[in-house]
């Protein structure tokens, strides 16, 4: 496959995991959310999230309607923010938070509530990846 289809799928795959819960808003206020379900569905079990978003009238390149503010994902209990242990030095791990499955380009971080962020697509939480 051509490499600039790829990094369009993984680009994609990233606009659909952050813009699902606005895009899944806009599917029920215009009727189509079965349509969107089916969609997602087929890029679930590996479709092209690029020919989800063709059929969808979705574009990722373009300000697409879809708002981008939306909730936080989180993974455990709200307010769970880690642990310290008394007299030892704090840990301090720098990196990103990816796609679960390896698929998209889209990278996370924790929340100001120190949650993990997850992917919308496969709703598992995203793994993190320390810096070298």
């Amino acid at each position: 496959m051509d490499r600039s289809l790829v990094a369009t799928e993984r680009l994609t795959l990233a606009y659909l995991c952050t813009h699902l819960p606005a895009i899944r808003d806009l599917a029920e206020a215009g009727s189509w959310s079965e349509n969107l379900e089916w969609a997602i569905g087929k890029v679930r079990d590996g479709g092209s999230a690029t020919v989800a978003c063709r059929e969808l009238g979705l574009s990722p390149e373009g300000p697409g309607g879809v708002d981008e503010t939306r909730r936080s994902g989180s993974a455990g209990p709200p307010g769970s923010t880690g642990g310290r242990l008394v007299g030892l030095p704090e840990v301090v791990l720098t990196g990103q938070y990816r796609c679960p499955s390896g698929r998209c380009s889209r990278r996370g971080q924790r929340d100001d509530r120190g949650r993990v962020p997850f992917c919308e697509l496969s709703d598992v939480t995203m793994l993190f990846h320390a810096d070298p």
